[in-house]
């Protein structure tokens, strides 16, 4: 590139009110002062614990912070396809706002999706997630390899950046976190380049995730199905 490239994060949250504050004040420390420019995205899918006055706050107090508003809860896929759709940056990544690797690690990605990668993720090394949360990542994670045949080590880790040229060419239309497996099928299709690297796994730090639910997994399975059934 002839110019320093600009840096677009979102994080999408959905009552999330104090998790947030720390995601965006990390956000800003990391990247506020990155060559090329940075933005924060912070896509409320539609929140009403208060976190929605939150980000809008921050949005108030900084040029780097955006939010767009859900009128209600639509769903992960579609906190996805609204930070994709918004975000101007030539680079495009995103992170959950429990922040479930630190958010330097979008560093190294960066040079390695600017020389010679269209999309870069990651997988989680050490830390311990809980019993159930690893049973659903495992049995997801052999549905994608077994359906869509993408051999990646976890489909749906949010650790993932793209060049703004992929953003613009992939059909995404999952509801659920099936968005993620889509993604990079989607990505494959048009023969991308692809990198998966290791990033340290953390905690979250408050409240409970809104993905730990069979009736979540099972959707997002039967999503999956479907969508390759249809193409």
């Amino acid at each position: 590139m002839s110019h320093p490239p600009k840096f677009s994060l979102f994080i999408p949250f959905w009552d999330e009110k104090e998790s947030l504050p720390v995601a965006i004040d990390e956000a800003l420390r990391v990247f506020g002062d990155l060559e090329g420019g940075f933005e924060l995205l912070l896509i409320d899918d539609g929140s009403s614990d208060g976190s929605s006055e939150i980000a809008q706050r921050y949005a108030e107090q900084s040029a780097l912070v955006r939010v767009l508003h859900h009128p209600r809860n639509l769903g992960y896929g579609a906190a996805l396809a609204s930070g994709f759709g918004a975000a101007t940056g030539d680079f495009i990544g995103y992170s959950d706002v429990d922040l479930p690797t630190p958010l330097e690690e979008f560093l190294s990605a960066l040079q390695l999706v600017e020389e010679d990668a269209d999309i870069v993720i990651g997988y989680p090394t050490g830390g311990r997630r809980p019993l159930h949360r690893r049973v659903y990542t495992w049995g997801y994670n052999r549905l994608v390899q077994a359906v869509l045949r993408l051999s990646v080590r976890d489909a749906n880790f949010s650790f993932k950046l793209l060049r703004r040229s992929l953003v613009e060419r992939v059909e995404l239309s999952a509801e659920t976190g099936f968005i993620d497996a889509q993604l990079l099928a989607e990505a494959r299709r048009l023969d991308a380049r692809l990198v998966e690297r290791p990033v340290p796994a953390q905690q979250r730090k408050f409240g409970t995730s809104h993905f730990d639910s069979p009736i979540i997994a099972v959707r997002t399975g039967v999503e999956l199905v479907r969508w390759k059934l249809r193409l």
